[in-house]
């Protein structure tokens, strides 16, 4: 499961650099994303989500240091076509947490610095909450912007939050070309956009999903590796596809995307991150919307 433990981590540091550096960081966002049925698939999946801004505060006058706290919730259903006993068991997650974020911006301007704090839950919190639901992210990053159409990005992240948690290096290259052309280099998102006018932008990409999260009442059953017994469960899935992007008014954003997975896995597992059944997942389409908000 280490490459679901490197996939997860390169996610986290690609939300942690996008949350310090985004210029449209909303004060709201609400979302939702859809993993359709398929007949070559032994489970599908539903996740709506809601990604709030507490607060930001500059820490110093010269408005170089800034400290940022927001909060995210998901809902996360399963289900599953041909194991109708395992669906009544684990088949509702949710995921609750925050993330501080610090920025802070060197004397020299071309340089700043980004770190985030994340901890969570994530659980389907079917015995109440327990030390094993909490999953704790971290990440250190620096960005280097020599001209202002462009910025490159590295550092290091740490994650529990996706199989067996590890530190892993991050490396990201962005570029602007004539205000129009938008291209974003790295792991696990590489995407470039077009941006049609003033309020539209096209955007075709390719990226890591994933979930990983606690069973609080821990499951054995007659399908699993001999002497494994279900407490965690963990899915990824890699996508291409494109996405819209529409402002509404310039304080409402309307996000929608469609993809298509190139490659799933979805595993129960046992404390150790083992695996004790591996389910059969075929490639299928994803869906999704969104909107965010300024107040």
């Amino acid at each position: 499961m280490k490459k679901l433990a490197i996939t997860g981590i390169l996610f986290f540091c690609v939300i942690t650099a996008a949350l310090c550096q985004s210029k449209e960081n909303y004060d709201l966002e609400l979302y939702g994303h859809w993993v359709t049925n398929s007949k070559n698939s032994d489970a599908s999946f539903q996740a709506h989500n809601l990604d709030a801004k507490l607060f930001t505060k500059t820490l110093s006058k010269d408005n170089r240091n800034i400290l940022m706290l927001r909060a995210k919730f998901s809902h996360i259903n399963i289900h599953f076509d041909n194991y109708q006993e395992l669906s009544s068991q684990i088949g509702t997650f949710y995921s609750a947490g925050t993330m501080l974020a610090y920025t802070k911006i060197f004397d020299n301007p071309k340089w700043r610095f980004s770190g985030v704090i994340n901890p969570q839950l994530n659980s389907d919190f079917s015995n109440g909450f327990s030390f094993d639901d909490l999953y704790l992210n971290l990440a250190a990053i620096f960005h280097y912007r020599k001209q202002r159409n462009s910025m490159f990005s590295f550092g290091l992240s740490y994650a529990s939050t996706f199989g067996f948690p590890a530190p892993i290096p991050y490396l990201n290259y962005w570029r602007l070309w004539d205000n129009k052309w938008e291209l974003n280099l790295g792991i696990p998102r590489t995407s470039i956009s077009r941006h049609i006018n003033t309020k539209t932008k096209l955007v075709a990409f390719s990226e890591f999903q994933g979930y990983n999260g606690n069973i609080g009442e821990s499951i054995q059953h007659q399908m699993f590796k001999k002497d494994r017994i279900a407490q965690k469960i963990s899915y990824s899935d890699f996508v291409a596809g494109l996405e819209l992007l529409y402002k509404i008014k310039e304080s409402i954003l309307l996000k929608y995307y469609a993809s298509y997975t190139i490659k799933r896995e979805f595993e129960i597992q046992d404390s150790d991150y083992n695996t004790a059944y591996s389910f059969e997942m075929g490639n299928n389409f994803n869906i999704g919307v969104g909107l965010s908000f300024n107040f």
